[in-house]
């Protein structure tokens, strides 16, 4: 059975790939350290790719109680696409923390970046996980995996 076409596999397929994304670009700004005038970068944040993405509006939260987030009383809204790639955008940081060389790479900021990275991979693994075992669940089928 083909999952691909269902939306939350489609959701987690495009985390997973903006994390391996932004894992790429974490390791070229570690790689490049110590190169004078290096200008860092990374992603723009996940829901901002979502929001720009064609097809941005093909899924759209319904909020049934106040509380439940894209609920007009709650402030937020929250929507979810197909297609799309992540784009690059370089870091802006203050510019007292750039090298004398110009360089502007903070090993501290991409050792969290790399953190977070993993953070969120496991994330959309438990996600995927889950589904499938809801799917497996409702189905009626047995065994792990």
């Amino acid at each position: 059975m083909d999952m691909s076409g269902l939306s939350i596999f489609q959701l987690i397929g495009q985390r997973l790939n903006w994390v391996g994304q932004r894992q790429d670009v974490t390791a070229q700004n570690i790689a490049n350290a110590s190169t004078p005038g290096y200008q860092s970068e990374d992603l723009v944040p996940f829901e901002s790719h979502l929001r720009r993405s064609p097809g941005a509006r093909n899924v759209v939260q319904v909020a049934t109680h106040s509380a439940h987030i894209g609920h007009p009383a709650s402030g937020s809204r929250a929507t979810a696409h197909d297609g799309g790639s992540a784009v690059r955008q370089e870091r802006v940081r203050d510019p007292a923390e750039v090298d004398p060389n110009g360089n502007s790479v903070s090993l501290e900021q991409e050792l969290m970046n790399v953190a977070e990275n993993a953070a969120n991979h496991e994330m959309a693994l438990n996600l995927y996980r889950k589904q499938m075992g809801m799917i497996r669940t409702a189905i009626g089928a047995r065994g792990g995996g």
